[in-house]
């Protein structure tokens, strides 16, 4: 089992939408994407408590601004719309941080099991070729051995801890939230494109991956845009 959580198995499709810069058409509550209805939220309930992690916690306003920083270092990065970025550790406030700002660059989240062995994470990461790969601290060594095997090595970003050399750091994008950095506008984002992809094991062969659209995501979580 995946440490996400996530199960679902919609495919993506794409549709046309107006960009960020026109004015947007009026959707019912059921329709917006994950960066919209968290942009709704930091914007009508900024003190709002989002994440809660132990005695650390974000509020809603914090969250959409931290989002939008890490989302323009990844675009900063070269992430593009539609590409796949990698993440492997625990789950924690950084990861959710993380995978929003994945989504607002317009980049598919691919959480990978950490649980799993290294000869089934690279088959996974040869399957999606991330732009980027993250980590948290744990498995710094892990990650930086898979990248090696890539075809074409992928950015590596510590999410957490101490960041080797020619790594990027997670925390020098989070601070790029005091400066007010917004990410660069993207194509059109429908309710029915693909948000995230879940891998199954790879042990047999193949894996398979499962994607998963905002829609699967705004049925999961179960709340709509108040």
């Amino acid at each position: 089992m995946h440490d996400t959580q996530v199960r679902s198995t919609a495919d993506g499709s794409t549709a046309d939408a107006p960009g960020r810069n026109a004015p947007p058409p009026v959707r019912a509550a059921h329709e917006l994407t994950v960066s919209t209805v968290l942009a709704h939220h930091g914007a009508t309930r900024p003190h709002h408590p989002a994440v809660v992690q132990g005695d650390a916690t974000v509020t809603y306003g914090q969250m959409h601004a931290l989002t939008d920083a890490v989302a323009c270092g990844l675009q900063r990065a070269g992430v593009a719309q539609g590409d796949f970025v990698a993440y492997i550790g625990k789950n924690s406030t950084d990861m959710l941080i993380a995978a929003a700002a994945m989504i607002r660059a317009g980049a598919v989240f691919t959480p990978l099991n950490r649980r799993l062995a290294g000869a089934e994470l690279a088959k996974m990461l040869a399957d999606c070729k991330p732009a980027v790969v993250m980590c948290d601290a744990e498995h710094v060594a892990l990650v930086a051995e898979l990248a090696r095997q890539c075809e074409r090595v992928p950015a590596l970003v510590a999410a957490s801890g101490a960041t080797p050399p020619h790594w990027l750091a997670l925390a020098d994008w989070r601070e790029g939230a005091r400066h007010g950095w917004t990410p660069a506008d993207i194509g059109p984002v429908d309710i029915d494109d693909v948000a995230v992809l879940v891998y199954t094991s790879g042990t047999t062969g193949r894996p398979k991956g499962v994607m998963m659209t905002h829609r699967n995501l705004r049925a999961l979580v179960g709340k709509e845009a108040q």
